[in-house]
């Protein structure tokens, strides 16, 4: 397994990933914008793990300049 920071290029794959893996009720639809957006304003934010070149997990992390978010 290899873990990176995403970029722009991964976001289709993500949301794709996203799509079948994540819990999506009750939260507003994930669009390509929004994550061009969080690659642009910080882009360490978006963690990847790939297996033979596949995204098999992602991880967004934040912070609000106190404490931390996974």
């Amino acid at each position: 397994m290899r873990l990176r920071s995403g970029v722009v290029d991964d976001v289709d794959a993500v949301m794709a990933l996203w799509a079948v893996a994540a819990e999506n009720d009750g939260r507003p639809s994930d669009r390509r914008e929004t994550g061009e957006a969080l690659i642009a304003r910080d882009p360490d934010a978006l963690l990847l793990a790939e297996v033979d070149g596949a995204i098999v997990g992602s991880l967004i992390a934040g912070w609000d300049g106190w404490r931390f978010h996974l």
